[in-house]
């Protein structure tokens, strides 16, 4: 099934740059969004057992002082911190990819290191 982007047309004043930039920045952003959509793939979960970290994997994780944590491992578009899915190529992502469930995990953040313990990989 395509699917396909597309802004309503908008009557703006000819003076108004506000709107004409904020236009300009939608028609970028439906563009880039396009050429996304091409280019997608479906990724298929690993066959079991799912012990180690991949692309697609949520992954619950302790820290240092017993806190709880969920992440999934998303797609740089589909980074939403809020909702707990990560992008793969940021600095917590990368140091849970290919890691193992009961593996602890150092990795610098801005703050400094930061130390975490897998305790769960799932796939949806």
């Amino acid at each position: 099934r395509r699917l396909e982007l597309e802004r309503p047309p908008l009557a703006i004043r000819s003076d108004d740059r506000d709107a004409k930039h904020e236009l300009a920045a939608l028609d970028q952003r439906i563009q880039y969004l396009q050429a996304s959509l091409r280019t997608a793939e479906i990724v298929e979960p690993p066959p079991p057992p799912h012990d180690v970290v991949r692309f697609g994997a949520t992954v619950s994780v302790r820290d240092a002082h017993g806190e709880d944590q969920r992440y999934r491992i998303v797609g740089v578009d589909e980074t939403d911190s809020a909702r707990g899915r990560i992008s793969w190529l940021s600095p917590l992502g990368r140091a849970l990819l290919n890691s193992r469930s009961g593996e602890l995990l150092r990795f610098k953040t801005p703050r400094g290191f930061t130390e975490l313990t897998i305790i769960g990989i799932t796939y949806e």
